[in-house]
């Protein structure tokens, strides 16, 4: 073995090996790779591999901290568009098998003219005997009705087997949007308890009733405490602010930068939310939308590319780097990967207007393969002065950008989590500067609406998941 676990790892180690079903709610920065690594090699036993099930791009990440942890171990990953080398992948010997979250939600016919509801993947991954199965980032799983859920509840159910089989999920995140993100996973855990998804948020959460449907809020007020240490029965969670290392990194937000849109662009907006139609002078045609999703993401899209030729935001990002010293690892996020592009074309141009290239400048958004993305950040991490653009759905999890400690948000997200996760990967051990983050927002425009919103929902979750309060409040009967 070449890793040696932190002692609080070994707890985390520890209260993963020893239960069968847990979860892990440490905030990002604790190191919950490795005490799920080691946990999973504890409880191998010999035919039986430990499946671990993470975000496709994370996958090369595991397979390097597992060959570093035991060299010795076989490990192999059952992913990608090769149907058989997949399939003879899940069927391995080998000691861990990686996969990804859409294994879950596609299937693969038995033959070609084999119409019946069994599928080769639906076999492999719910009738085969596992050692241990761990969701990393497993608030992917708050989605009661997705795919993937109802797999993962399918494969606790099909036999008595496999409910003795460890499960453990990761994440840094517990709660995305309000505390009913939280249901699966306790469902999960005790199906008697919380057998019904509308009783749990009933009893915990605000419930609006709209013309359409009942929508879920946050916590309801005086409930927090009483929450936590329901939620604390079957998970473990420790804070930043608790650790002797991660107590000490900083992140720092600096102002906003606000900009004006050109005068066409905010009248263009204006008739498009009362018709529903973008009319502007740049345009070779109208652009009809047909639903308010549709508006919502392009009144979005209109504020980091307008059709205009002056693009105000992306010009103060560029000014911006004026003022970071040239060896600076920095990190540019939005929220469409459009824009990413975008923006990883103009940044590669201006700031290198030459032909020497001074400032590499590397896209990593969900056009670029697993292997592209791991690649890009290595160079990144290595060169003084490199840029990454990614959009925040593609780079928000699991990886360490600790080489940098500058965010530039282009585009944000209504979902505090995605915006922490984002300031995490480079506030993390090993992180020796402050880090600095700083979002460019269009006035009078969506920007605006998605800060004021992630604000609500940020004070909601905080509340929930009590981040002002030490662990030790929380023990005894709820």
């Amino acid at each position: 073995m070449t890793i040696t676990l932190d002692e609080f790892q070994v707890e985390s180690r520890a209260y993963l090996r020893d239960r069968n079903i847990a979860w892990l709610f440490d905030e990002p920065g604790y190191g919950k790779t490795h005490p799920t690594i080691f946990a999973g090699h504890d409880r191998y036993i010999e035919g039986r591999p430990n499946l671990l099930t993470v975000p496709a791009y994370l996958i090369p990440n595991w397979i390097r901290e597992i060959q570093r942890s035991f060299p010795d171990a076989k490990v192999v990953a059952a992913n990608g568009d090769d149907k058989d080398s997949r399939h003879a992948a899940f069927d391995s010997d080998a000691h861990f098998i990686l996969t990804s979250y859409n294994n879950w939600s596609t299937y693969d016919k038995l033959g070609p003219h084999d119409n019946s509801q069994k599928v080769l993947r639906y076999m492999q991954l719910q009738k085969r005997r596992w050692s241990s199965m761990a969701f990393d980032e497993c608030h992917r799983l708050r989605g009661r009705n997705s795919i993937w859920t109802k797999e993962l509840y399918k494969t606790r159910n099909v036999d008595a087997k496999n409910r003795e089989t460890p499960l453990w999920g990761l994440t840094g995140t517990p709660l995305v949007r309000d505390p009913g993100d939280i249901y699966p996973l306790l469902h999960l855990s005790n199906r008697d308890v919380f057998s019904s998804y509308w009783t749990f948020v009933e009893t915990w959460c605000q419930i609006t009733q709209t013309p359409w449907e009942k929508e879920v809020g946050q916590l309801l007020p005086g409930l927090e405490e009483r929450f936590w240490k329901m939620v604390m029965q079957y998970s473990m969670r420790r804070l930043t602010k608790d650790h002797p290392i991660l107590s000490q990194l900083e992140d720092i937000e600096l102002p906003p930068i606000l900009v004006d849109l050109p005068v066409s662009v905010y009248a263009s907006m204006a008739r498009l939310k009362k018709e529903y139609i973008l009319s502007h002078p740049d345009l070779e045609h109208d652009e009809y939308l047909d639903s308010g999703g549709a508006l919502y993401n392009k009144l979005r899209e209109l504020t980091t590319r307008p059709p205009t030729q002056a693009n105000p935001k992306v010009e103060a990002l560029l000014d911006r780097f004026q003022d970071i010293p040239v060896a600076e690892r920095v990190v540019v996020y939005t929220w469409y990967r459009d824009t990413a592009t975008m923006v990883q074309e103009v940044l590669h141009k201006r700031l290198n207007p030459g032909k020497e290239v001074k400032r590499p400048v590397l896209r990593c958004t969900g056009d670029d393969t697993d292997r592209q993305i791991d690649e890009r950040i290595q160079q990144w991490s290595a060169t003084p002065g490199a840029v990454i653009v990614a959009n925040i759905a593609r780079l928000k999890e699991g990886v360490n950008l600790q080489a940098g400690n500058r965010i530039l948000f282009l585009e944000e997200t209504e979902l505090p989590g995605d915006m922490d996760q984002c300031v995490r990967r480079l506030k993390r051990r090993g992180q020796l500067h402050p880090v600095y983050w700083q979002c460019i927002r269009a006035n009078r425009s969506e920007d605006l609406n998605v800060a004021r919103d992630r604000q609500l929902r940020a004070e909601g979750i905080d509340r929930a998941t009590l981040r002002g309060i030490r662990k030790d409040r929380l023990m005894g009967e709820v």
